[in-house]
């Protein structure tokens, strides 16, 4: 069988808590295994909230 060449995952999550707590560290926590595995990744989250903080501050591309 011949080898497919496998696409990157374009992943875009979503957030609307804007606390700091277990719920956002796991979304971080998932976006850093995706990016990982090579997928490109963003998150989508209100500009004052923690996870959204701590997206940027971790590298993490975010959309506006």
């Amino acid at each position: 069988m011949a080898d497919i060449p496998r696409r990157r995952w374009r992943i875009v999550h979503s957030e609307s808590s804007i606390g700091w707590g277990g719920q956002e560290r796991r979304i971080l926590a998932e976006l850093a295994g995706f990016r990982r595995r090579g997928s490109d990744v963003w998150l989508l989250a209100p500009v004052e909230s923690g996870v959204s903080r701590e997206a940027v501050s971790a590298g993490f591309r975010r959309v506006r």
